[in-house]
């Protein structure tokens, strides 16, 4: 499994967390191992010994994430309930993803160089299929993409903070779009994602039988992804990071008394969640 993938599985197990319900939540959260092993298997084309080599490491690393992890995560997320400024708290969480990713790729390189050519194909084949939610011309164009991006976001922060101000839903719709009516942003933004799956994917393809290069390259990766990137990779990525700050400030800013307790209810009922999964992985050590 490669870096960019171990980093999609922790970040999708994330954004799980935040955008589903309380209760989905809990169900994401005590079945952790069916839903990995699922998402592996369906990217990766496991066979049953490859699934038992990915629960195994599984489970080192979930146990070493709690150990090592946690309980940062679940500060990171309380302090949210009371910030007026996200950016130091994006920080927080990207380092500690690094962190965390180098770690996984550690724990996966025995699988991941152990994939054949058939496999690293089909890994490329679905990282190609989710990269379409992100291309205007896989949306209907453009605008299409955005209004369903503006929904999609506008759902979240609904969830978060209840009913949202006429501001707020303008930020949402226009934050960021104002001097690009063309969709240059959308398609620098899936150029990016291109170079930083393709690059991996020929780590990937080099590490056959080798893990421990797979290890050091996935390592470097996580660490300082800027390094296996061309100049316009890197750009991009700095700009992505701009941009969500800004318009994350902006809306912060804006975040009405109501609005605030209704956030701090949502934060309180996830930290409660992940205290109860700690609770769980240390009972199984």
């Amino acid at each position: 499994m490669k870096a960019r993938t171990i980093r999609k599985v922790i970040f999708f197990g994330i954004a799980a967390l935040l955008v589903t319900a309380c209760s989905m939540r809990r169900v994401v959260l005590d079945n952790y191992r069916w839903f990995a092993t699922r998402l592996a298997v369906s990217y990766l084309d496991l066979s049953s010994s490859e699934k038992a080599i990915f629960q195994t490491a599984l489970e080192a690393y979930v146990k070493k994430f709690q150990a090592k992890y946690l309980k940062e995560t679940i500060s990171v997320v309380e302090s949210v309930a009371v910030a007026s400024n996200p950016i130091p708290i994006f920080e927080r969480l990207e380092a500690q993803l690094r962190r965390a990713s180098m770690d996984a790729c550690t724990d996966f390189a025995p699988l991941a160089a152990g994939l054949d050519p058939d496999q690293i194909e089909r890994l490329r084949g679905k990282l190609s299929e989710r990269d379409e939610k992100f291309d205007p011309d896989a949306n209907g164009g453009v605008g299409a993409l955005r209004k369903k991006q503006f929904h999609e976001g506008r759902e979240m922060a609904t969830r978060w903070l209840g009913t949202l101000t006429s501001n707020q839903e303008d930020r949402l719709e226009n934050g960021g779009h104002e001097n690009d009516a063309d969709g240059h942003w959308e398609r620098d933004y899936m150029n990016y994602r291109t170079e930083s799956q393709g690059a991996f994917l020929r780590i990937l393809t080099d590490s056959h039988g080798n893990p421990s290069f797979f290890e050091k390259k996935c390592r470097q990766f996580a660490e300082n992804q800027d390094q296996f990137l061309s100049d316009v990779g890197r750009q991009t990525r700095v700009r992505m990071r701009d941009r969500r700050n800004a318009l994350s400030l902006e809306l912060f800013a804006q975040i009405q008394p109501a609005q605030r307790i209704h956030l701090r209810g949502e934060i309180t009922a996830l930290a409660n969640d992940l205290r109860a999964w700690s609770e769980q992985i240390a009972k199984q050590q």
